[in-house]
């Protein structure tokens, strides 16, 4: 996928004057964190780049990360403009922003004496941390991998470069009362809490893939494994993707950089109701890519060195998907991955233990992650700064 990330100064301008500054602001209220397009959009129109940018950090701690990946379906969806003919692209107005302007920190609150522990350092662990931190709280941040931002960085570079990520978190990694500590897996909170902890936040994702259950489903390859060394399963001729989300998008974009032109995408739903925007859905289209609607996977045949799908079809009927006898057989594949999401480990009970992100929701993107640990952080502080 070669789509530009950022716009031009030419092509900003154009795009920055089709904002209709609506008194009513749809698309903050859209926004899972709450930025304010109306308000950066204004000040970029002034050329004041540097209040457009703070007034989105304020908001975002991961502000460009999201402008580049961020589903249309906040803040474009709300735009008004959309019901007259194309909304104002503010994700890529916000990204090219932040691209142009250096990160800086906002001064801290004064330091309060309670300690937090966030287990997870992806987005949700991310917004919890920079919302302690910023008012004040102590916090450790534990995460099992060598680098902080969970599956952030499995994001393919065609859509999130790299070096957006470090700025990012290089930015988040200076802030003052923030301990990070990475290579550490906590598989027990309680621990946390008995080592003196106050609270302790769990944000550990869903990075374990789903199973499908289904006959063969030891011939699959998950997700999780696929986007962390893709390169192992090289050379690669024609693939199967069963899915219709985001990390089935990414697999597909990794396998399009491999050089991979023979892809097949399985997906229950009709291509209508695929989890991914329009827009992304035009590019598969674009990309050649063979889509199959209404089709779940049953059955994995492994043929010699290949791969065959059986799957069987799915109506729609009073907004419910029902699987039916009808089958078809699909041949030859090097390699089917298994990308219809993720699932978390057991919950803890605990007045002191709270859950955020994606390991206590459904699959999501990264700013309703970003924003659930936001909220959560919000939950345990403010009975704490009321009693000061």
């Amino acid at each position: 996928m070669t789509k530009k990330l950022y716009y031009t100064k030419a092509l900003l301008k154009n795009e920055l004057d089709k904002c209709l500054s609506c008194k009513d602001k749809p698309c903050q209220l859209a926004c899972p964190v709450g930025c304010d397009p109306n308000f950066f959009i204004k000040k970029a129109k002034e050329n004041d780049f540097l209040s457009a940018a703070k007034s989105i950090r304020e908001k975002n701690p991961l502000g460009e990360i999201c402008g580049l990946v961020c589903p249309s379906k906040f803040c474009m969806q709300a735009c008004t403009r959309s019901k007259m003919d194309y909304p104002v692209n503010i994700k890529k107005i916000q990204a090219t922003i932040l691209n142009e302007v250096s990160s800086e920190n906002d001064d801290v609150r004064e330091k309060r004496k309670e300690k937090i522990a966030i287990v997870g350092a992806g987005p949700a662990g991310i917004g919890a941390a920079v919302t302690f931190v910023k008012n004040g709280f102590s916090c450790t941040l534990f995460d099992e991998n060598e680098k902080i931002g969970g599956m952030i960085n499995l994001i393919p570079s065609s859509r999130l470069p790299i070096k957006v990520i470090d700025k990012e978190f290089s930015s988040i990694l200076s802030l003052k009362n923030l301990t990070v500590k990475t290579n550490e897996k906590i598989t027990n909170p309680i621990i946390l809490l008995n080592k003196g902890y106050d609270y302790v936040v769990m944000a550990t994702g869903q990075g374990q893939a789903k199973e499908l259950n289904i006959s063969g489903e030891e011939y699959m390859v998950d997700w999780v494994k696929y986007l962390k060394q893709p390169n192992c399963f090289l050379p690669l001729k024609k693939i199967a993707v069963i899915g219709a989300g985001n990390v089935a998008l990414d697999c597909v974009n990794i396998l399009k950089m491999q050089g991979v032109n023979d892809i097949e995408m399985f997906m229950r739903r009709p291509l209508y109701l695929m989890r991914i925007d329009k827009e992304r859905v035009m590019e598969l289209i674009e990309e050649k890519v063979n889509l199959h609607p209404n089709m779940a996977p049953v059955k994995i045949e492994k043929k010699g060195k290949n791969f065959n799908i059986v799957s069987a079809k799915t109506i729609l009927k009073d907004d419910e998907l029902i699987q039916t006898k009808e089958e078809s057989l699909y041949e030859g594949f090097d390699l089917v991955i298994n990308a219809i999401g993720g699932k978390s480990d057991n919950q803890v009970q605990h007045q002191n233990i709270f859950y955020a992100g994606e390991c206590k929701m459904k699959a999501s993107s990264v700013v309703e992650s970003l924003a659930d640990g936001i909220q959560t952080a919000y939950k345990i502080m403010n009975p704490l700064l009321k009693k000061k």
